[in-house]
C-alpha cells in the first residue's frame, strides 16, 4: 500500500504484467491532443527568442493589422472595370435611302397618257417615255425635253394634226411651223413668229417660250394671263390671232 493513499481504499495494483514471460510491460505513452502540442511547440519557440506572453499577443495583433491594410490597399487600388467601348453606328448612306418619287401627268400626242410615277429629278423625256412615248402625230416642237419635272406637273405634247401646225415649205415665207390659216399656235411658235402678233414685242415672245418651257404647253388661251406683261385686255387681243 502506498503512503499517500487513503486508508479506507485498498490497493490497487495499476501494473501490468506479461503472463508468459513475468516480466512487468511498459506503461504506454499517452499522446497529447494536437491544440496541447501546438501549444507546447508556440511555448518552446517563445522561450527560445525570450518573448513572454504579452509579447506574443502585440506580434499577432501586429500581424492581423498589417494583414488588413494590405488587404485594404490592395482593394482601393484595384483598377474599375471600364464599359466596353461601343463602336458608334454607322451612318445611314444616301444611297441605300430609298429614291423619292413624284407623280407627273402626261397628255396629249402620247401611247399611254394618263398619270405616271417617276423618280425625283427625272425629265420631261422621262415622262414621255413612261407614258409609252410619242405617237406619229406628235410634235413636240419647242417642248423642253430637257427639263425637270417636280411633283404634280403636267406633260402635254402638242399633236401636229389637231394643232393644224404645218411644215414649212422650202423657200416660201408665207407661213411658218406655228401658223395655221393666219392662227399662230403659241406651244410651237417661234420668237420670231410670236413677235409678228399685235401687242407682243420681242420682250413678251421669249417670256411665253420661257414660260412654255418651264410650264409645259399652254393647256388653254386663258393661261396666258400667266406670262408676265399679259394682262386681260391684251389677251382679249390675242384670242383672233393664236391658236393652241
Amino acid at each position: 500500500m502506498r503512503l499517500n493513499e487513503p486508508a479506507d481504499e485498498p490497493g490497487v495494483c495499476k501494473e501490468t504484467v506479461d503472463a508468459d514471460t513475468g516480466e512487468a510491460e511498459p506503461e504506454p505513452v499517452v499522446k497529447p491532443p494536437p491544440a496541447r502540442r501546438f501549444d507546447d511547440r508556440l511555448e518552446r519557440l517563445q522561450n527560445r527568442l525570450g518573448l513572454s506572453h504579452l509579447n506574443r499577443w502585440v506580434l499577432v495583433t501586429v500581424a492581423l493589422l498589417v494583414a488588413a491594410v494590405g488587404l485594404s490597399v490592395t482593394l482601393l487600388s484595384w483598377p474599375d472595370a471600364e464599359p466596353a467601348a461601343t463602336a458608334p453606328a454607322a451612318p445611314v448612306e444616301a444611297s441605300a435611302a430609298e429614291p423619292q418619287t413624284i407623280i407627273v401627268s402626261v397628255a396629249g400626242a402620247v401611247n399611254e397618257p394618263g398619270i405616271v410615277e417617276l423618280e425625283a429629278g427625272a425629265r420631261v423625256a422621262d415622262a414621255i417615255e413612261a407614258a409609252g412615248g410619242l405617237t406619229e402625230g406628235a410634235d413636240p416642237g419647242f417642248l423642253n425635253l430637257a427639263r425637270v419635272v417636280a411633283d404634280g406637273d403636267l406633260v402635254a405634247v402638242p399633236d401636229a394634226a389637231a394643232s393644224g401646225a404645218v411644215a414649212p415649205v422650202p423657200g416660201d415665207d408665207s407661213g411658218g411651223a406655228g401658223s395655221a390659216g393666219g392662227l399662230v399656235n403659241v406651244n410651237v411658235a417661234s420668237a420670231t413668229e410670236l413677235d409678228a402678233l399685235n401687242g407682243i414685242g420681242p420682250v413678251l415672245a421669249e417670256r411665253i417660250i420661257e414660260y412654255r418651257e418651264s410650264n409645259g404647253s399652254f393647256q388653254s388661251l386663258d393661261e396666258l394671263s400667266e406670262v408676265s406683261g399679259i394682262g386681260s385686255a391684251l389677251l382679249e387681243q390675242l384670242r383672233d390671232q393664236v391658236t393652241l
